[in-house]
C-alpha cells in the first residue's frame, strides 16, 4: 500500500446503489422487487429487525457477529476466538476475543453478547427463526458465553455468523431502540456520520476500531441512483468508485413479453420499496418476482426459509407451500451431524422442489460489482456480503 496513503491522505469511497421497485397490474396483481437485484437506500439500521439488502450493506460496516463467512466461504472466528461443543451437541461455549471495543471505546463483554443473542431471538425479525433452537444464553465470566440449545443443530455456528446475530451493546446503552439506532454504536470499522432514510448514507472510519490495521478509508458514501444507465455512466465518469450491481436483463419485461404470447396482459408501473414489502408480506399478489440470498455458509437458511411454512420465518417464501415430506427432510438435515448424509438430504430436498415447483427460479445471477480501477482490496463473500475494512484507493 502506498506510504502516502498510509500516512493519512484523505480517502473517500463513493458507492452508487441503484434502487427501483416494479409492480405489475392489470388482470394479474403482482408485486415485484427490482428485477435487477439492486438496492434501495437503508431504512432500518437495527440488525435484528431487517432483511433488506440495502440495510444489510450498511449494517455490515457498523456491526459484527461472533463469526464471519470469509471470501472462500469458510467460517472464521471474529468477535469470538473459537468455541467448544458438548458431546450431545446441545451446548456451545464461545470464548470472546479480548480487547474488542465498541466505537465509543467501551469494551465488549459477555453481557453484550448475551443481550444481543437474546434480543435477536425475541425480536420477531425476519431472520429470528435462525435462533429458534436457543433455549438459554448465559455469561460464564466477562469473556465467555454459554448457549444451550433445545436439540443438536448442525447449522448453529453458521446461524451465529448471520448479520442478524450482530452484537450490540448491552441494553442498547439504556436507550430506546429508535434513539440508539439513529446513531448506532457497534464494533465495526465504520460509524454512522449521516443518513437520509431510504437514501444517502455517509460512514466515517471508526478511530477506535479494535482490529488494526484498517479501516483505510476515511469515509464511505452510499448514494442511491435510480436509473440503471446513469449508474453505469457515473462509474465510467469516475463520479462513483463502486456500483453494487452491474444491471443484467430486466426480468420483468421478459416475463411481460412471454406472457403476452399466451394471452396474459401485464402492465408495469413503478412502486416504492416500502409499498412492495407491504404487498407481498400480506400475500396481496398473484405473482411476484424477488431475489433470495443465503446469508450464511450453511444451506439450511434457504431451505427452511423457502420450504418450512411454520418454522422458516416466511410462510415458505410467501408462497404458503406446505408439503410434510419436504418439511421433514429439511428438519432432518438440520439435526444430522454427518456432512455426507446432510448432502444427500439436500439432494432429496432439491428434487422435491423440482417436482412440486412452489416457485420458479428464473436465474442464478452472479454477484457482479462494478469497480473503478483505483479501488483495491474490495472482496465479496459467497453470500454477496461486502465488508470495507480492507478497501483502499490507489
Amino acid at each position: 500500500m502506498p506510504e502516502s496513503f498510509m500516512a493519512g491522505r484523505r480517502r473517500i469511497l463513493q458507492l452508487g446503489i441503484a434502487g427501483i421497485g416494479l409492480a405489475a397490474t392489470g388482470p394479474l396483481l403482482a408485486a415485484c422487487s427490482a428485477s435487477d437485484g439492486s438496492l434501495p437506500g437503508p431504512a432500518n439500521l437495527d440488525p435484528h429487525g431487517t432483511i433488506l439488502a440495502g440495510d444489510v450493506y450498511t449494517l455490515n460496516q457498523i456491526f459484527e457477529p461472533l463469526y464471519l463467512t470469509a471470501v472462500d466461504g469458510s467460517l472464521q472466528p471474529h468477535l469470538a476466538t473459537g468455541h467448544t461443543v458438548s458431546p450431545d451437541g446441545k451446548t456451545y461455549t464461545f470464548a470472546l476475543r479480548p480487547k474488542v471495543t465498541f466505537s465509543d471505546g467501551s469494551p465488549l463483554t459477555s453481557a453484550d453478547v448475551v443481550y444481543s443473542l437474546k434480543r435477536a431471538q425475541s425480536s420477531k425479525g425476519p431472520l429470528s427463526f435462525l435462533d429458534g433452537v436457543i433455549s438459554s444464553v448465559t455469561a460464564a465470566g466477562d469473556l465467555s458465553v454459554v448457549v444451550r440449545l433445545t436439540q443438536a443443530w448442525s447449522p448453529f455456528t453458521s446461524d451465529i455468523s448471520a448479520f442478524s446475530n450482530s452484537i450490540v451493546p448491552d441494553d442498547l446503552q439504556g436507550k430506546p431502540a429508535a434513539e440508539f439506532f439513529a446513531k448506532p454504536v457497534g464494533t465495526g470499522p465504520f460509524t454512522l456520520e449521516s443518513w437520509v432514510k431510504g437514501g444517502t448514507v455517509t460512514l466515517a472510519a471508526n478511530p477506535k476500531y479494535w482490529n488494526a490495521p484498517g479501516p483505510y478509508l476515511d469515509k464511505v458514501e452510499f448514494t442511491v441512483v435510480q436509473d440503471e444507465n446513469q449508474l453505469v455512466q457515473q462509474l465510467q465518469a469516475g463520479q462513483v468508485d463502486v456500483i453494487d450491481t452491474v444491471p443484467p436483463a430486466n426480468f420483468t419485461q421478459i416475463i411481460q413479453a412471454s406472457l403476452k404470447q399466451i394471452g396474459v396482459t401485464i402492465s408495469i408501473r413503478s412502486i416504492e420499496d416500502a409499498a412492495y414489502q407491504a404487498a407481498f408480506q400480506k400475500f396481496d399478489f398473484d405473482l411476484f418476482i424477488d431475489i433470495a440470498i443465503n446469508d450464511i455458509s450453511d444451506p439450511d437458511e434457504m431451505a427452511s426459509f423457502e420450504l418450512d411454512e411454520t418454522d422458516g420465518g416466511s410462510n415458505s417464501y410467501w408462497t404458503h407451500y406446505s408439503d410434510p415430506a419436504t418439511t421433514a427432510l429439511v428438519r432432518q438435515a438440520e439435526t444430522e451431524p454427518d456432512s455426507a448424509k446432510r448432502q444427500r438430504l439436500y439432494g432429496q430436498i432439491q428434487q422435491k422442489v423440482a417436482d412440486d415447483v412452489p416457485f420458479v427460479p428464473l436465474s442464478y445471477p452472479a454477484a457482479i460489482k462494478g469497480l473503478g480501477s483505483h479501488v483495491q482490496g474490495f472482496k465479496v463473500n459467497p453470500a454477496g456480503a461486502v465488508r470495507l475494512k480492507e478497501v483502499w484507493l490507489a
